[in-house]
């Protein structure tokens, strides 16, 4: 699977996401339109790619995983994740507020 980000940002430059599956499992099915995906747990290496790919580090990656792992991938109140990279988002940009609002 290919995903790409174009950036407008001469000097930053676009992202592109390459995954490869290993077997048949992770992929995500066909479903119609009024039916949710279901949530697939993700590898370390795929958060740590993630993390990565936007410039953080590892430890960094490794902390997000160990968190939701320990709340079973759960988010607020018990309900479960529906997406893993909007809650590293969110992870993401917390982490960036904590560091500025401590300079």
């Amino acid at each position: 699977m290919i995903h790409y980000l174009p950036s407008y940002d001469p000097y930053k430059g676009s992202l592109v996401e390459i995954i490869e599956y290993r077997d048949q499992s992770h992929r995500k099915a066909n479903t119609p339109a009024g039916k949710a995906q279901k949530f697939v747990i993700p590898d370390l290496f795929e958060v740590e790619l993630y993390f990565t790919e936007r410039d953080l580090s590892s430890s960094e990656a490794l902390a997000f995983f160990n968190f939701y792992e320990l709340q079973n991938w759960k988010v607020h109140r018990n309900k479960p994740m529906s997406s893993w990279q909007a809650a590293a988002r969110n992870w993401i940009s917390k982490q960036q507020k904590q560091v500025l609002t401590h300079q």
